[in-house]
């Protein structure tokens, strides 16, 4: 039943729409799981989150894109699945994510990489609030239903932008950090860093962090550019 349900969202959603039917089913269907989100990538900081169940959802996973660090980008970097059932537990693994994630209730993260035929291509994460721990059966069930989704997402999913995110190896974070890192004669971890900063700082998105790097320092970037 919830293999038809996916699939009947993968021929008639827009794009993203089948994502957002993933995340959804994810959270009514799998007990002890309160938000999913799915989540494109192709490097620890190239990515695009296609759906959030909710707008809790979209905050938790905001987080690991911003801090660079979390059990999704472990899920896409090591291609198996990352289940944390204790977040706090984690605290030395992934210190900025672990302390902004409990702030905003997080108690357990269950990610699962999304794979096509021959690499990951993105991860669908599982959150839970402070409570029930999902059962092993769960978990399970969980991982199957991932395999399920990395095969409807490549169906609903627009073929010219897979392509252009698998060719550019980039968005616009990693665009901006690259122009802010040759701006200032500083390493790229350096200038996400600074980014990350101006983000937790702010409290604004980090893509519209990067925006305004772009803003401030694209024109020199495409100067020094052609000037070869």
């Amino acid at each position: 039943m919830l293999w038809h349900r996916i699939v009947h969202a993968a021929r008639d959603a827009r794009r993203g729409g089948c994502a957002a039917a993933v995340c959804a089913a994810a959270a009514e269907e799998l007990p002890g799981i309160d938000a999913a989100a799915v989540t494109l990538r192709a490097s620890r900081w190239s990515h695009h989150r296609l759906a959030a169940s909710d707008e809790w959802a979209g905050y938790a996973e905001e987080l690991q894109l911003a801090t660079g660090e979390g059990p999704s980008i472990a899920a896409f970097l090591t291609g198996k699945p990352v289940l944390v059932s204790d977040l706090s537990a984690h605290g030395i693994s992934w210190p900025d994510y672990t302390d902004a994630a409990s702030e905003l209730g997080i108690a357990g993260v269950f990610a699962f990489p999304l794979h096509t035929a021959d690499r990951v291509m993105g991860t669908l994460t599982c959150y839970r609030r402070s409570g029930h721990v999902p059962s092993a059966a769960t978990i399970a069930d969980a991982e199957a239903f991932a395999e399920m989704a990395s095969v409807v997402l490549r169906a609903d999913l627009d073929t010219d932008f897979v392509i252009d995110f698998d060719a550019n190896d980039k968005n616009i974070d990693a665009v901006a950090a690259e122009v802010l890192a040759e701006a200032h004669g500083i390493s790229l971890d350096e200038a996400f860093r600074r980014m990350r900063i101006a983000h937790q700082v702010s409290g604004r998105r980090l893509a519209d962090i990067a925006r305004d790097v772009l803003a401030r320092h694209a024109g020199d970037h495409r100067h020094r550019t052609d000037r070869g």
